[in-house]
């Protein structure tokens, strides 16, 4: 939520712990307009006024399905893809050798031998 506030305001916020004695709790909003997590609504200064509640956005739920948990089958589909990409990669480069001999001088005379 989008917060104005009148005068600096030190607000409560998780435990950080920066090493093994330190730790720090809290953040320091400057006056003027602010973006306020929703759980500071009930203990935000008297010269606080909300300007606008800003709703989150929820995630599309996906329901998972059988072929998700099958690690095994998915590595398959990766593997046959690449195969596959290869294997037409390998033939266009045929067709296009095959085409440069056609292509060839001596080619088209019915020589074996390309000169």
């Amino acid at each position: 939520m989008l917060v104005d506030f009148r005068f600096a305001w030190f607000g409560p916020s998780e435990v950080i712990q920066k090493d093994k004695i330190q730790s720090i709790s809290g953040r320091r909003y400057k006056p003027g307009v602010q973006e306020v997590d929703d759980s500071l609504r009930d203990i935000l200064p008297k010269g606080a006024k909300i300007i606008k509640d800003v709703p989150k956005k929820e995630m599309p739920k996906v329901e998972p399905s059988i072929r998700d948990f099958d690690g095994d089958r998915i590595d398959g589909d990766i593997l046959t893809k690449q195969v596959e990409d290869a294997e037409a990669a390998a033939l266009k480069v045929k067709q296009d050798r095959m085409a440069k001999a056609r292509a060839a001088k001596g080619a088209r005379k019915g020589n074996k031998t390309v000169e």
